[in-house]
């Protein structure tokens, strides 16, 4: 992440604060985000917080397998 700048606007300041927060309390996992999310989901692995890449097929696949488990609640 670039340094904090006070030039930048106060948006951009607090993005990348919750960016910082995130990274620090989660696990990166790389390219393989997609996959460990699924296990994640399946309880292959244990429950934990995590983030890295997708390609844009698995994002898409991702976001669909969350909207068809929320419409089942």
């Amino acid at each position: 992440t670039a340094p904090r700048r006070e030039s930048d606007p106060a948006h951009v300041r607090a993005i990348e604060a919750l960016r910082r927060e995130i990274e620090a309390r989660s696990d990166y996992v790389g390219p393989d985000f997609a996959a460990e999310a699924r296990r994640i989901h399946a309880g292959d692995v244990p429950q934990r917080m995590i983030h890295g890449e997708a390609r844009l097929d698995e994002a898409r696949a991702l976001a669909q397998r969350v909207d068809a488990a929320v419409r089942q609640v």
